[in-house]
């Protein structure tokens, strides 16, 4: 690895470039424009005027509601504090890919890389689009940042905070758990086993400090959900996603109550929202007991999973060549950044209006946002690059996997560049599993694997970096 001697300017630089491009464009689009923002506007406001976990309902997990709800506190209630806070979310982030970029393959790397992040479009876009990402992302950043760290020094203190990075990032979405077994999966790896006696020593405390953020909410789903899980949404989230990608077979025993209601709802609108309907019409049946509906919902996916073992396997396999960009998919229901890029403002009201209709529907109001009635001109820039960014499986997907390569293989960096691997296809996996594919979902790991291409660009220098 290359020396830690950081010169200011080439951090500067990145920052200052990415806080310039997000005053441009995150400062004229409207940031509530979902009906899952206003969900976790909603839950924010919650915990930011009662300190209740009221509305963090088990359906959802809660890091980035608090987060939101703490921004508030501080900055006020508006959309606009929500944007300064992740804005600052997205500067740590480009920091830390600098960083790391600088440490794999030297200086230049690292400042061509924290200002390819300081203008990759769809980090600036859900900076201000008020879901998980940007907190998701940032957080596995600072995960690999501590990995790499602990590469460097073999301070335990490194593989604590990855640690409690990695809980965070599973408490903000729990596609993300796999990053705490990235640590135990690198025992596996040949390069690495003579460092095996160092992890067993060491990763029982790695668990510990992650188990000191997860096990009070775990508890919580339990008292409230009546499952010892990170969300009792998980029967629902596998088997909306065979919904909504036309693999469900509703002729499957368990269905048979629900099936003509299904296919009445599908008639009238064959997307997610028939799916939502028919959960809307099981909720007021079972009296919104949660546990025993995504129980049902789990029967359903399993059952049309045990019927149709090829389909599944195939649609799998599909959505992994689609997560790791191989394939090209014009889908407008996944390509959901570049519709809200693209929206007229027409179909910007409508979205605010149904938005304003669900916050009354609880006694809140929704906060006037100038934005809403606005268009940037930087959209379409921003629209333009991220169709393009689409494709990069046919760039960054193959340099990535060459460069978390190469680090294996290298005696310096030889965990760090496991930790990469294994913790990119870890996650790659579980979404595939659940055939959850929408782009965003997708967007979280680019950085790292941003980093992991960097290593192709300069052999590493003698020493570690400190």
């Amino acid at each position: 690895m290359t020396s830690a001697r950081v010169n200011a300017r080439e951090v500067a630089l990145p920052l200052a470039v990415g806080t310039l491009a997000r005053l441009a464009c995150n400062g004229r689009t409207p940031l509530l424009v979902g009906l899952d923002s206003v969900l976790y506007y909603l839950f924010a406001l919650d915990w930011q005027r009662n300190f209740e976990w009221r509305a963090l309902l088990p359906f959802r997990t809660p890091a980035y509601p608090m987060l939101l709800g703490e921004a508030l506190r501080i900055l006020g209630e508006s959309p606009l504090a929500v944007t300064a806070a992740q804005t600052g979310l997205g500067l740590i982030t480009i920091f830390l890919v600098s960083d790391m970029a600088r440490r794999v393959a030297g200086s230049r790397v690292g400042l061509a890389a924290g200002l390819i992040c300081a203008l990759y479009p769809t980090l600036i876009f859900f900076e201000n689009f008020l879901l998980t990402e940007t907190l998701a992302t940032c957080l596995i950043t600072a995960f690999y940042w501590f990995v790499l760290r602990y590469e460097a020094t073999r301070r335990p203190l490194w593989l604590r905070l990855a640690g409690l990075s990695g809980a965070l990032a599973a408490l903000t979405r729990p596609t993300l758990l796999p990053l705490l077994a990235v640590l135990p999966v690198l025992a596996s790896f040949r390069s690495i086993r003579a460092r095996l006696p160092e992890l067993v020593r060491r990763l029982p405390l790695h668990f510990a400090y992650a188990a000191l953020l997860l096990l009070p909410w775990v508890t919580y789903v339990a008292l409230r959900g009546g499952t010892a899980s990170l969300t009792v949404a998980t029967g629902w989230q596998l088997w909306i996603y065979q919904h909504i990608e036309g693999t469900f077979d509703d002729s499957v025993p368990s269905f048979a109550p629900y099936r003509e209601r299904y296919r009445a709802h599908v008639a009238l609108d064959a997307g997610q929202a028939s799916g939502w309907w028919l959960r809307a019409d099981i909720e007021q049946e079972l009296d919104q007991n949660m546990p025993a509906i995504d129980r049902l919902f789990l029967r359903f996916g399993l059952e049309n999973i045990a019927r149709h073992p090829a389909r599944y396997a195939g649609k799998v396999l599909y959505s992994a060549a689609y997560f790791s960009g191989l394939i090209p998919v014009d889908d407008q229901e996944k390509n959901e950044a570049d519709f809200l890029l693209r929206q007229t403002l027409r179909d910007r009201a409508f979205r605010l209006r149904v938005g304003e209709r669900a916050m009354q529907e609880v006694g809140y109001t929704l906060p006037p946002d100038p934005r809403a009635r606005l268009v940037n001109p930087f959209d379409g820039w921003l629209a333009a690059l991220y169709d393009a960014l689409r494709q990069r499986g046919f760039l960054l997907t193959p340099l990535f996997v060459l460069g978390a390569w190469a680090l294996l293989r290298r005696e310096e960096s030889r965990f760090f560049g496991g930790a990469l691997l294994a913790g990119v296809l870890l996650v790659m996996l579980l979404h595939n599993l659940f055939l959850a594919n929408p782009d965003r979902y997708h967007r979280v790991v680019e950085p790292v694997m941003l980093v992991g291409a960097c290593a192709l660009i300069r052999q590493p220098q003698k020493g570690g970096a400190r």
